[in-house]
């Protein structure tokens, strides 16, 4: 055999045998880096805790189906219980021409809703009288809005599936012809309407009302502001 080659197959293994030593290093560093998974459980048991809360505020929120005097269902929606316990909220589009609705808790049990107490197109707020036998906790309004980026909460019916949860920020506030509105990115579509716009504390910043259709995922909310006023009208 020739000594040239004798030295090419003496380097060759020198590199092979190069090549396994690093790759046991990779495979023992990689082994070492595993303690890192307790992070991610970690943050997971956070997130967890963070929707259990809103299991708790979805107690106070109903799935609403709207019917004429002629017993046809006319639309749906989402409502909360909010100021005291004699008291639901939604938006005035939701009760248009309603002679009574129906409201299902978030375990499945229902009850009817025949009075409007008060309405407002302007700001898109009704209030209705909640009977006896309602049993949801109220829900807190927080005095004003919190600025831009906060994030925000926002539970509704969407499409007849009950108390819905989704996540977003406050992108800002619009206001026209004196009526301020809420503009925030917690997904939200048909059923959501009258559902509340929450901090992540538990407190009602909003009622939703509605949906850009070509806004990237921008919605409406009612203010707190809005409802205190409709709220007081009752007891002009």
């Amino acid at each position: 055999m020739r000594w040239d080659r004798i030295v090419i197959f003496i380097v060759l293994g020198g590199m092979l045998a190069g090549l396994i030593l690093l790759g046991n290093e990779a495979m023992c560093s990689r082994t070492e880096e595993e303690p890192k998974q307790t992070i991610v459980l970690t943050d997971t048991a956070r997130t967890e805790e963070g929707w259990s809360e809103a299991e708790q505020w979805a107690k106070s929120v109903v799935r609403l189906e709207v019917f004429n005097s002629r017993g046809d269902r006319i639309a749906t929606g989402s409502g909360f219980a909010a100021f005291d316990e004699r008291f639901l909220i939604t938006a005035r589009h939701v009760i248009v021409n309603m002679d009574y609705m129906t409201a299902t808790r978030d375990d499945g049990t229902s009850f009817r809703i025949d009075r409007v107490l008060a309405a407002d197109a302007d700001s898109d707020i009704a209030i209705c009288a909640l009977p006896d036998d309602a049993g949801l906790t109220t829900l807190a309004f927080a005095e004003g809005t919190p600025p831009r980026g906060t994030k925000v909460v926002a539970i509704g019916s969407q499409f007849g599936v009950t108390n819905l949860v989704t996540e977003g920020i406050v992108s800002g506030t619009w206001s026209a012809e004196n009526v301020t509105r809420i503009l925030f990115t917690a997904p939200v579509s048909g059923g959501s309407s009258g559902g509340p716009l929450l901090t992540s504390s538990g407190t009602v910043i909003g009622i939703v009302t509605g949906t850009y259709e070509k806004g990237q995922n921008l919605n409406l909310a009612a203010t707190y502001e809005a409802a205190h006023m409709l709220f007081e009208s009752i007891y002009d």
